[in-house]
């Protein structure tokens, strides 16, 4: 997924695809759902791995009671044995008290391996299932997103933009009827009839680019959010109020969209499209710290 801002930004309003794309990529943490998803599945595996621990302690817990409450009925077997067959010699009661505790603990064993036979079969299919939620999780976790300032580069983006898949592309637009301000969001493949680049400081319009890589089948689906710009001036970085007030649809637009696409974000700051411009007022356009 590639966001990419289009625009100069020595020309006032005309610079807003820059500065939105660039504050959009500082304000925001972007990872894919499915890191989320599997997040959540670590938690809930910890979760019934300590539930399935527990319930296995308590039925070897169960199964050492019951082998106690067998013990009793055998040893007062014996001492009636004791009581009222007199007949039995000292060294065959010592024999079969040697051979019962020697069945007894034959159990024992017996019932201590099938529980730890369970309790590897049950481990087994708790990893197996992880391993599986994690193989997915990994397949969709390649999805990355990208934020490109692309200027006024126009064609030379388009080796760039080949590589991706979604193209979520950020500019000004002049539109028949509309207003300084107004928002557009629309598929290049259905692009109103009304809009056009006419009018942009570029010396190749995006239009035209994208018109390029189509016929040339290079062109990825490419989503188009722009606005119409209410100031250009040469040689000024204030953004007019109209525009940065459109901005905040624009970022509520670019969001959903986002997230429709399978991306989770986290606010991490709350630069504005103004504080970005100022960043290059001050220190120009190819200052590294922009």
């Amino acid at each position: 997924m590639l966001v990419l801002g289009i625009g100069n930004v020595i020309y006032a309003d005309e610079g807003i695809g820059v500065h939105f794309v660039r504050a959009l990529a500082q304000n925001y943490k972007f990872y894919p759902k499915a890191a989320a998803r599997n997040s959540m599945a670590g938690e809930n595996l910890t979760a019934q791995n300590f539930m399935q621990n527990s319930a296995q302690v308590s039925a070897i817990q169960n199964s050492t009671s019951q082998n106690s409450i067998e013990r009793d009925p055998l040893q007062n077997f014996a001492d009636e044995n004791s009581i009222f067959k007199q007949n039995f010699t000292t060294a065959n009661l010592d024999r079969n008290s040697t051979s019962e505790n020697s069945a007894k603990q034959n159990s024992a064993s017996n019932s201590t391996s099938q529980n730890s036979v369970i309790n590897s079969a049950a481990q087994s299919s708790i990893n197996a299932n992880l391993i599986a939620e994690n193989s997915a999780a990994t397949s969709d976790s390649v999805d990355q997103i990208s934020f490109i300032d692309g200027g006024t580069l126009a064609s030379f983006l388009m080796p760039t933009m080949a590589e991706f898949d979604e193209i979520l592309l950020v500019d000004c637009i002049d539109a028949d009827g509309a207003k300084g301000g107004e928002v557009y969001f629309f598929d290049y493949d259905a692009m109103p009839k009304q809009i056009s680049w006419s009018g942009s400081a570029h010396e190749v319009e995006m239009l035209q680019t994208l018109q390029m890589m189509d016929l040339c089948g290079d062109l990825p689906h490419v989503k188009i959010l722009a606005v119409v710009p209410q100031r250009i001036e040469e040689a000024s970085f204030k953004l007019s109020s109209v525009i940065l007030q459109s901005s905040k649809i624009m970022e509520k637009t670019a969001l959903k969209y986002l997230s429709d696409l399978g991306f989770a974000h986290e606010k991490i700051a709350d630069l504005s499209a103004q504080d970005i411009a100022d960043r290059f007022a001050k220190k120009g356009r190819d200052d590294s710290s922009i």
